[in-house]
């Protein structure tokens, strides 16, 4: 590290407000990256290493808020990609949720997950094997809704999903084996056998064109032991991952995966992006689908489409 660099840390740490967790960890590990050369960009674009620690340091430092906190709070974890399973890992840290914000219909929903454990270890007690062999885990809630406002009305805030606003975004219900269908919007509740909430998400499906487009949030509660969430995505056979960066059309950060199929037995023709920024205390993720494998400009002009609206 050279004396700018030294200096940039230093006047950042003179600051008023304290700095995210995570500062000095993704300084030095994009500085590694820049000075490699590895570091990925929108439009295989790579910053020179001074211009890129200038300008993550002038992003400490002018953004004295809750937003500046977040800067470093999504990364893109581990990488694996297998002959029968490939996944990568997203991490995020979050500000909890206090619990009395959540509605009365969220309560009732975290006695019942506390039931379930208590049911599953009678259970045990009693080797009903017809129970364990369910299958069901009994640290999950979810529930199907109809509309996003729906989802709302349940958590007693309103969680923001511009997607909802854009006149050409339709909502998909989803086709599943021996059911008529899904409803394009599900909550859901993680809990644990004290009925503690653990996280709570919702997702929705939508049809926009001929692209599929597909949206969640979640939240963590505050006193959760840990405020580091870990999602990601796994697939079948073998995937490959590119990573980039982007913005939200109020400026947050965003971590870009882009899955590469060359061929599959698992999947159809398309080009896909996912994205991961936090937005109003939650993780939000996106992803377009678009069908044909050699349209991934088409696949990143939606995705730029979509993140100007958040």
């Amino acid at each position: 590290m050279d004396e700018l660099d030294q200096a940039l840390r230093a006047m950042a740490k003179c600051e008023a407000f304290s700095l995210p967790p995570a500062y000095e960890t993704a300084m030095d590990g994009l500085e590694e990256q820049a000075r490699r050369g590895t570091l990925a960009r929108r439009g295989k674009r790579r910053l020179g290493r001074r211009m890129l620690l200038l300008a993550a340091a002038a992003a400490v430092l002018l953004a004295a808020t809750a937003v500046s906190m977040d800067f470093w709070h999504v990364q893109l974890g581990e990488i694996s990609v297998g002959d029968e399973e490939s996944s990568y890992d997203v991490e995020a840290d979050l500000p909890g949720i206090p619990i009395e914000a959540f509605s009365e219909q969220v309560e009732n929903a975290l006695a019942e997950i506390r039931q379930a454990f208590e049911e599953r270890q009678q259970a045990i007690r009693d080797r009903d094997y017809a129970i364990l062999a369910s299958g069901h885990f009994a640290g999950s809630w979810t529930k199907d809704m109809d509309t996003w406002a729906e989802c709302e009305k349940f958590l007693e805030f309103q969680v923001a999903n511009p997607l909802e606003e854009h006149r050409d975004m339709e909502p998909r219900s989803l086709k599943v084996p021996g059911e008529l269908s899904k409803p394009p919007y599900e909550l859901s509740l993680l809990g644990n056998e004290k009925g503690e909430m653990e996280q709570i998400s919702i997702t929705a499906l939508y049809e926009y064109g001929e692209a599929g487009v597909s949206f969640a949030v979640i939240f963590l509660p505050e006193g959760r032991e840990s405020s580091q969430l870990t999602t990601g995505s796994v697939w079948k056979g073998e995937v490959d991952f590119e990573t980039a960066e982007a913005q939200t059309g109020s400026g947050m950060p965003v971590s870009i995966v882009i899955p590469t199929v060359e061929e599959s037995d698992y999947y159809s023709d398309f080009s896909s992006m996912e994205a991961y920024f936090v937005l109003n205390s939650g993780l939000y993720m996106l992803r377009v689908n678009i069908p044909g494998a050699d349209r991934e400009g088409a696949a990143e002009a939606l995705l730029d489409e979509l993140l100007a609206l958040f």
